[in-house]
């Protein structure tokens, strides 16, 4: 089963790591690392950002995206600002078409978000990710996802995140239940 957010976690957080008591104030540890399955250079990469590689990773048994925010040796306080302005928008972004959140570590400099079977660029780029040989070819599939798409933007929008980089690769895939032929559309914010 997939974690519930981090804000209802009840699990006992790690000590934060000496190094980052002197910016206290951006310190993020929401989420159980113990559970957390990943590491850079053994995990699979799923995406690339200026601020970050996301991998594979598993949580608790489930599947998750892990964004690793690329720092050269201890974070800078512009570094850790930056870090904890996506965590607050991670937070606010709870909406059936924007990807979830999980967790963050400002210690291990990760961010845990929900894995999406794949992205529309893959789909385009000519993957087979979708059930049954899909190929988001037919028009009614494709205004379902220009329809999430949307429907996540305006959240994001009401709540003052604008997203600035509206491309294919962002637009994210994840089969619904109970039909694996249904797909919801979810933006990637960050």
């Amino acid at each position: 089963s997939l974690p519930t957010p981090a804000s209802s976690s009840t699990t006992p957080l790690p000590p934060v790591p000496p190094v980052l008591l002197s910016t206290s104030k951006y310190c993020i540890e929401d989420i159980d690392l113990v559970k957390l399955q990943w590491e850079a250079a053994a995990s699979e990469e799923l995406g690339r950002g200026s601020f970050g590689i996301v991998y594979r990773g598993i949580y608790d048994g489930s599947p998750v995206a892990v964004k690793h925010l690329q720092l050269q040796g201890n974070p800078t306080e512009h570094q850790l600002k930056k870090f904890s302005k996506e965590v607050k928008i991670a937070k606010l972004a709870a909406h059936p078409n924007v990807i979830t959140y999980y967790g963050a570590s400002t210690g291990k400099c990760v961010i845990v978000f929900e894995r999406a079977h794949c992205s529309v660029a893959d789909i385009i780029h000519g993957g087979n990710f979708l059930p049954n040989g899909s190929s988001l070819s037919e028009i009614s599939e494709l205004l379902s996802v220009l329809s999430d798409v949307c429907k996540g933007l305006s959240f994001l929008h009401y709540h003052g995140v604008i997203h600035r980089d509206i491309k294919l690769g962002n637009v994210l895939l994840v089969y619904s239940d109970p039909s694996p032929d249904c797909f919801v559309a979810y933006v990637n914010y960050l």
